[in-house]
């Protein structure tokens, strides 16, 4: 029969064989990294999986340097796809990258520092997440971070900055929404709250500005990274090094060989114009120049 594939709940793909005879070890058998055969079986159809004709080295994975970083556009065409809007399906892999929180709290029930590929290097992490209500009634959504230990954690919650804005393609479609949101940090006591580095841009997909209560969106979180003081003076004090090069660099364009043909312009030789008499000047009658006019 023909091959088939079978996606596990992260997307990763192993190849199976249908055949005859159902379990035991006279079926279908599986080849462990080149190794000995082991049998294993499909946990949904309790089919032998056979992985005997692939060889470990011709799935030699994405190089170095490889990285997910899509746009704006494909972010919400991502979207789109897991909601099964038009025809668009999603990507086979797409849950390796852009993994699926279950939790009602959706991207709000922990801390963005322990949610799964998260960093502070500044790379991107995306989710998928529904959208939850603050309040049983209102509009208001939730932006509250779950607390995980005791009640003297500081009191953590995304803060939306700016205007909310359409996301158009490059004919000028709209696509979609992009919220920015920034993490702000209040501990017990403190009236205004610490502006945290935590980032997070949530994208949605509909006619409206704002998400509905359980609407799947799609965001991007990342840590704004800062540079150093001792980074800063150095950037800084390149830049003052670099400015006597680059007047250098000018005159040497103006000066020398580029500049219009002329070798040095310091050669070329200004002064003032030539005196003129008055007595030189040759003044004629009005027959004269009709005349002359005449002629041409």
């Amino acid at each position: 029969m023909a091959r088939a594939w079978l996606l596990t709940g992260r997307g990763i793909a192993r190849k199976i064989k249908s055949g005859g005879g159902g379990g035991g070890s006279g079926g279908l058998q599986i080849k462990e990294d080149g190794g000995a055969e082991s049998d294993r079986e499909c946990p949904n159809c309790k089919q032998l999986i056979d992985n005997s004709d692939v060889v470990p080295s011709d799935w030699p994975g994405f190089p170095a340097g490889v990285k997910f970083d899509p746009s704006d556009v494909e972010l919400l065409e991502h979207l789109a796809a897991r909601i099964g809007l038009g025809d668009s399906k999603p990507h086979a892999l797409i849950d390796e990258f852009i993994p699926m929180l279950e939790d009602d709290a959706g991207i709000c029930y922990t801390h963005p520092q322990n949610l799964p590929g998260a960093e502070k290097d500044g790379s991107n992490a995306h989710f998928f997440h529904r959208i939850s209500s603050a309040y049983a009634k209102g509009p208001r959504k939730r932006r509250r971070i779950s607390r995980c230990g005791s009640s003297e954690e500081p009191a953590v919650r995304w803060h939306k900055t700016g205007r909310t804005k359409r996301v158009l393609d490059n004919a000028g479609v709209q696509k979609g929404w992009k919220k920015i949101m920034v993490l702000h940090e209040s501990s017990k006591g403190v009236v205004k709250p610490d502006r945290a580095k935590w980032v997070m841009h949530q994208y949605h997909i509909g006619t409206g500005e704002d998400e509905s209560e359980g609407q799947l969106v799609i965001s991007k979180v990342f840590y704004q990274r800062v540079q150093s003081t001792a980074q800063s003076e150095e950037k800084s004090k390149t830049l003052i090094e670099s400015v006597p090069q680059m007047e250098y660099a000018i005159n040497s364009q103006v000066n020398g060989s580029d500049a219009r043909g002329f070798s040095d312009l310091d050669e070329i030789l200004v002064d003032t114009p030539p005196d003129f008499q008055l007595a030189d000047l040759q003044f004629g009658s009005q027959e004269n120049s009709m005349s002359w006019l005449e002629q041409y």
